[in-house]
């Protein structure tokens, strides 16, 4: 072989390993806002999903309160006497904790 086709195998080896390291890198610079983007969207997604757990919760919650109110008077009662009701011809004592 002579010395310029050495050369020459020797710079078509170079040409392509640096082409290759621009493809690679030039993919790695376009996909990073790519991938910053997609864990954004993971991390707004968990905190959406964590919300409505919490907001099945909160309905399961009252649904469950909705039926004592249907089907518990004492419950009913509790809940008024808590509000400072009384039935009709009680007498009632409020005291002022505190004072």
């Amino acid at each position: 072989m002579s010395e310029k086709s050495q050369i020459s195998s020797v710079f078509k080896k170079v040409s392509f390993v640096v082409l290759m390291i621009a493809v690679i890198g030039g993919g790695i610079m376009f996909c990073n806002p790519i991938v910053k983007q997609l864990h954004g969207l993971e991390n707004q997604r968990a905190e959406q999903d964590q919300e409505i757990r919490d907001l099945e919760n909160e309905i399961q919650a009252l649904k469950t309160k909705q039926q004592r109110f249907k089907n518990d008077p004492s419950f009913v009662e509790f809940l008024a006497r808590e509000a400072r009701q009384a039935q009709p011809g009680e007498l009632v004592f409020v005291f002022n904790s505190g004072q």
